[in-house]
């Protein structure tokens, strides 16, 4: 499945950049198809309407233009985005809660609970988690502890919370109805007289920043307030209603089974803005976002005009091409099937040419020189102008695979691995090659007797490259003197061959091979975590660059097929790719989710330690420091801080060190006498990410000592307390000494008990040096 994306680009919207260089083309408004269902729409309160996400076909996208163009993010959906960090969501698996710092690529867990998480919401430092009949949880510090403020009586209610309205929020709890918090979520009132309690699924709270109105939807009924909550009337339309919102200008929004209606008077009167099923609707300014059966609607004007844009679609595409002024062709499977090109300079899709049966399926696309090359189920292999006005089939057998060898010198020149009848000129089963596009065909016998199901040939020295079968099994024999005779290489299950630079890349089931065409040697190169490789495309620009898809996804080479590394770009997991072409700097991938061209990716550089140092004495809390990574593209880059004990097999993510974009990170909960090992991840938004080296340090175990006050001489205490003591003290508490922890220990004396006794409380002041001069004057035993 295909043009996910292809219809990003409806209504010729220029094209625009995505997700730190990615962009993605479509073809016209007459495409748009509903197959993902309903939208829902995630606008973070921090965005300004460029940055937004969408939920459709249990799918999570993000766009960075405002709705226009999206990519995939992730299959794990968030139940929150934090109201201040928009790449920070929240998640939950059951009982864990998880978060992700880069906008939901990567996950991880926070907190675990005792229960099922039902909803989350969250502000910068504050986290609310409502667990199903339970219990309301509120943490204040990033998650790391949580503290339980409401009790839920009914065990099988589910929890709704509403966005933070700075320190108000709401949560609609079933059964029991509606309770406010004005404290953040630390302590709740039962409010909201008037609205059902009996209300168990899809309910949505919306609230105006100044306080007043407050919706409440549920039941497919909408109900408002005008004194924060504390009672309600029903709004009183008939359609269903989907979703609302409440505008920075107090307008009230409603998205229904009718379509989207506005209020600008507290819900006594209504305008009907727009027709249709509405499922959400979010604002901003005059921006204004429908989500509907499978695609965005979008007015920038206030609900006069709307735009379509989709999010998900049911194309299927099979190959990708480009021609020689460097504008990209592609066969889709939509609603009108076909082959179609994308002008860079029109910025659209045009159908040029629909298969004869409407249901026809195209099994083969090439565009090479001045001419396209296709076969679709019913029609045969064709030969037409890039204008598809003159058409002629030149191929009437069984066609089971063609190949250029050089479509740049020679672009007539085709070698084809089929059937052609002795009706039809041919000698049967075997190799045929024209050298005029076509029109005539000479023959070479096969390896065996049966069918060439693969060919290439290398013009340069005369080799020929085929695929035949043995005992059932696919083999590669190669010929040197024209098909007169073949030696078997052995390798078997071949999905392509690809001739460059004097080697031939031979995709497999079971890995990739190289032919070395100066030794006549085959040699198998390992791709990690490959075991079948589909196709090896080349770098026009680099020769010593290659791409190849694999069935976990794409890999490089930069030696010339030597070595090979996944790719690390975020589509690379995100998509499946079916064909890929480069044109200028860019790259061009068909995927399941469109036509997508992204960028070279370099990852950012490694962070390096700045403090503290590796296999030092740190006592707590501790302040991690490193480098600022560099990247070659100027990405926005993100860390993420891990940490594990000794004795640990596995690090873990640091609680508030998640995706920072700053270079330290603090830990305050660690142990004394304990040696941790850490490292940071750096990554740049696109899927390229690089780990520091390990380093270590060891919270020391604090020296057992008695705040006695005798701090002086430092490093050579006397064992008495003089005025010494209290001078030597209170430079530590301005900051003109640096005291050891022995001396913290020593001096730390203050508050005193009613008995006179020292209260330590961890800290060196100025009351600290008054009771040691106390001491010292024998005020203070």
């Amino acid at each position: 499945m295909f043009l996910t994306f292809l219809l990003l680009f409806i209504w010729s919207t220029p094209l625009m950049a995505m997700v730190e260089g990615v962009e993605h083309l479509g073809p016209s408004e007459d495409l748009v198809v509903t197959s993902c269902g309903r939208v829902e729409i995630l606008l973070p309160e921090s965005s300004n309407g460029t940055f937004l996400y969408v939920i459709c076909g249990g799918v999570l996208y993000q766009s960075r233009d405002g709705g226009r163009h999206f990519v995939r993010v992730s299959t794990r959906l968030p139940l929150a985005v934090d109201q201040e960090d928009p790449y920070r969501l929240y998640s939950s698996n059951y009982g864990i809660l998880m978060i992700s710092g880069d906008g939901g690529r990567n996950w991880y867990d926070l907190f675990t609970f005792k229960g099922n998480i039902y909803d989350i919401q969250a502000q910068g430092s504050q986290i609310l988690v409502g667990l199903e009949g339970d219990a309301i949880y509120f943490s204040q510090d990033e998650g790391k502890n949580f503290l339980k403020v409401l009790n839920i009586s009914n065990y099988y209610s589910n929890i709704w919370f509403s966005p933070f309205y700075d320190n108000r929020v709401y949560v609609y709890i079933e059964a029991e109805g509606l309770y406010r918090s004005d404290d953040g979520g630390l302590s709740w009132e039962k409010v909201g007289t008037g609205l059902p309690k009996d209300w168990y699924d899809g309910i949505k709270i919306s609230a105006a920043r100044n306080g007043n109105p407050v919706l409440v939807i549920g039941g497919g009924k909408g109900y408002i307030s005008t004194d924060t909550g504390g009672s309600f009337r029903e709004l009183g339309l008939s359609d269903y209603v989907n979703d609302a919102v409440i505008d920075s200008q107090g307008h009230i929004w409603l998205a229904t089974s009718g379509g989207l209606y506005r209020s600008d008077d507290q819900g006594q009167t209504w305008s009907f803005i727009a027709p249709e099923a509405v499922y959400s609707v979010a604002v901003r300014g005059e921006t204004i976002w429908l989500g509907r059966n499978g695609y965005l609607e979008i007015s920038t004007d206030g609900g006069n005009t709307w735009q379509k844009y989709g999010v998900a679609t049911g194309y299927s595409l099979k190959f990708l091409e480009k021609d020689s002024s460097g504008d990209l062709w592609a066969t889709i499977d939509i609603d009108r099937k076909g082959i179609y090109k994308y002008s860079f300079k029109k910025k659209r899709w045009e159908l040029f040419k629909e298969p004869a049966r409407p249901y026809e399926d195209f099994k083969t696309f090439t565009v090479v020189g001045d001419y396209a090359y296709y076969e679709t189920e019913y029609t045969h292999f064709s030969r037409c102008s890039l204008d598809f006005d003159n058409c002629s089939v030149i191929w009437k057998g069984s066609l089971y695979d063609y190949y250029f060898p050089d479509p740049k010198n020679h672009p007539l020149e085709i070698w084809v691995a089929g059937y052609l009848s002795s009706w039809d000129g041919g000698q049967g089963y075997g190799i045929y090659m024209s050298t005029d596009g076509g029109e005539t065909w000479g023959f070479i016998s096969g390896p065996t007797d049966g069918s060439v199901s693969e060919v290439a040939y290398d013009m340069e020295r005369g080799t020929i490259y085929a695929v035949s079968s043995v005992n059932y099994e696919k083999h590669l024999f190669v010929s040197s003197d024209n098909g007169s005779t073949w030696r078997d290489t052995g390798i078997k299950d071949i999905n392509d061959i690809q001739l460059f630079s004097g080697k031939a890349f031979v995709s497999t089931r079971n890995g990739l091979y190289i032919y070395y065409q100066d030794t006549g040697s085959f040699q198998k190169v390992s791709l990690a975590g490959v075991q079948e490789v589909y196709k090896v495309y080349p770098d026009p620009e680099d020769p010593s660059r290659f791409f190849a898809r694999t069935d976990n996804g794409l890999y490089q080479s930069k030696d010339g097929g030597k070595t090979w590394t996944r790719f690390q770009y975020f589509i690379n997991d995100l998509y499946t790719l079916y064909d890929l072409v480069k044109i200028g700097s860019r790259w061009y991938a068909a995927t399941d989710g469109g036509v997508i061209s992204f960028e070279d990716n370099t990852p950012p550089s490694a962070p390096a330690l700045i403090s503290p140092e590796s296999g030092s004495e740190t006592p707590a809390p501790v302040t991690l420091s490193w480098q600022a990574s560099l990247d070659s593209e100027n990405d926005t880059v993100r860390y993420t801080v891990f940490l594990a004990r000794q004795g640990e097999e596995s690090f873990h993510p640091v609680v508030g060190c998640i995706g920072i974009t700053q270079t330290t990170c603090t830990i305050a909960d660690l142990e004394n006498g304990t040696t941790y090992y850490w490292y940071v991840e750096a990554s740049d938004g696109k899927g390229g990410a690089v780990q520091s080296e390990r380093w270590n340090f060891t919270v020391p175990v604090p020296p057992l000592c008695t705040p006695d006050g005798d701090v002086a001489p430092l490093g050579a205490r006397d064992g008495k307390v003089n005025i010494g003591d209290a001078l030597v003290t209170l430079r530590f508490a301005l900051g003109l000494e640096t005291p050891s922890e022995e001396d913290k220990c020593h001096a730390d004396v203050a508050p005193l008990a009613a008995d006179g006794t020292p209260q330590p409380d961890g800290k060196i002041t100025i009351g600290d040096a008054l009771v040691i001069l106390r001491m010292a004057l024998g005020l203070v035993s």
